[in-house]
């Protein structure tokens, strides 16, 4: 009970203290924290990412979608957990463009700024490099530019999946 009585008046004493006030205490809480304690804590952090690596990308995924792109969320038949199992299924896939062999960039064939869905139909993996590269390009789009500034045009000729 009187664990239940600190929390309250701490809660009333946090909701009276000026925003500059807050700054200061929640640093003040966070420096009384050791050294060791702190790299404890972003030791768990980056063992929970590895472990995890496709949870945090789907999560991180459809959050982004969630608040850029509203509607394309809402009408969308992916969660977490399906983006999560379709990561795994397309984790040793190669980049549909360049066939490099770390894709591990979601991207959306039609985007999602063009009118595209977010759905499985319309997602695929790409590598870091042509996934930045394709920005809000339609897929032939981003073939025709990538022909015309590459002198190694043969490695995208038959790459349409």
């Amino acid at each position: 009970m009187d664990h239940i009585l600190y929390k309250r008046s701490l809660q009333k004493k946090q909701k009276e203290m000026t925003k500059e006030e807050k700054r200061m205490y929640f640093t003040l809480r966070h420096k009384s924290r050791t050294p060791a304690q702190r790299e404890a804590t972003r030791k768990r952090g980056r063992l929970w990412y590895v472990k995890n690596t496709h949870k945090a990308q789907a999560s991180a995924h459809n959050s982004q979608i969630k608040t850029k792109y509203p509607k394309a969320y809402n009408e969308s038949d992916i969660t977490n957990a399906s983006l999560v199992r379709w990561l795994e299924l397309h984790s040793t896939d190669s980049c549909v463009y360049c066939k490099a062999i770390n894709a591990n960039h979601i991207d959306h064939r039609i985007p999602l700024s063009r009118g595209g869905t977010h759905t499985f139909n319309n997602i695929q993996l790409l590598c870091k490099t042509c996934n930045y590269a394709k920005r809000d390009m339609l897929e032939h789009e981003f073939i025709r530019w990538v022909k015309e500034i590459s002198n190694n045009a043969e490695l995208f000729e038959n790459s349409l999946v």
